[in-house]
């Protein structure tokens, strides 16, 4: 009987069994894009699902606005990684001759041009989302993106809130929260788990949804855009202006759109049905340890048993955009 073919059968699902074991061990990279218009650096968002709501039955009377918990569907989407500066605003209105003139205003609370964007109602935010070729996330967006990954925690880092002070800009001060009574330049705390920045803390964040006290009990299952019409269009994220509370990832805000305050910015999204000359791909950042910080050992058999010549590489970023 001849032994060779299972020979090789054998070396080859051995192979595939040390590939499979080492997996965790890569750099998994996360598809990030500069979108062109305004030089937004922006995550992918992987298509899935997720119980959006209060998962923990909450008792406090302002949580009754994120229940009944129910399952959500939500298509792939592309999320600015930061919330919309002050700098980027004011090329919009510069470009476009857009009529805003609450600059000095805006410098008593974001002093800089690094800072979000602040004092904007949701029919600006929808102007700068239109002028960049991109739109406001829908509530179930924001809420899937802010989670980055983790299922059933109250903030975008976990359930503690005693390291709030070091993952979010909110009302007072201490450990790396060190602005009192303004906002934080973008970027100025850890990213959750999808590299997004500033999802709990510094501002509030318009959503393309109106509120509806009862929609969660009759939202559809996949991609909700919300009721048809409503008093208040929705706020997300918790602000410098807030207590911890808010910065839970399931609490909802709402306001007249009308409306404009020195505690609510916002960030944009972008489906993968657009045009692929609307932004330029960057390589993908490593979300966990890579492979080299592994024991030399078990990187040079993990190399041997599947044939990889030399170091490992990132994986490219070579995903096509639907046109």
């Amino acid at each position: 009987m001849n032994l060779y073919p299972k020979a090789i059968m054998m070396k080859v699902l051995s192979r595939l069994l040390c590939l499979v074991l080492c997996l965790p061990l890569l750099v998994i990279g996360q598809e990030k894009i500069t979108w062109n218009k305004d030089g937004a650096e922006m995550a992918l968002i992987l298509a899935g699902s997720f119980e959006m709501g209060d998962s923990k039955n909450e008792p406090d009377d302002w949580m009754k606005k994120s229940k009944p918990v129910h399952r959500v569907e939500l298509d792939a989407f592309y999320m600015d990684v930061h919330e919309v500066t002050v700098r980027q605003f004011k090329t919009f209105v510069n470009e476009t001759g857009y009529s805003y003139n609450r600059w000095n205003d805006v410098a008593k609370y974001s002093p800089g041009d690094d800072y979000p964007i602040v004092l904007v109602d949701w029919h600006d935010a929808m102007a700068y989302a239109k002028w960049t070729g991109k739109r406001l996330p829908t509530e179930a967006e924001w809420e899937y993106a802010a989670r980055g990954g983790l299922i059933g925690k109250r903030y975008p880092w976990g359930d503690d809130e005693n390291v709030a002070r070091d993952r979010a800009n909110y009302s007072g001060t201490g450990g790396k929260d060190k602005w009192e009574r303004q906002t934080s330049p973008v970027g100025s705390f850890e990213a959750n788990g999808y590299g997004l920045y500033d999802m709990a803390g510094n501002v509030y964040e318009w959503c393309a949804d109106w509120y509806g006290s009862d929609y969660y009990s009759a939202s559809p299952a996949k991609n909700p855009l919300g009721p048809d019409t409503g008093s208040g269009r929705l706020l997300r994220g918790g602000s410098w202006d807030g207590d911890a509370y808010g910065l839970r990832v399931d609490v909802r805000y709402y306001d007249p759109p009308i409306n404009r305050f020195n505690y609510i910015g916002f960030r944009c999204v972008s489906g993968l049905d657009t045009s692929s000359d609307s932004f330029t791909n960057v390589e993908p950042k490593p979300l966990y340890s890579p492979l080299p910080t592994a024991s030399p050992s078990l990187s040079r058999l993990f190399q041997r048993m599947v044939c990889l010549p030399g170091k490992l590489s990132t994986p490219s970023n070579s995903k096509t955009i639907p046109s």
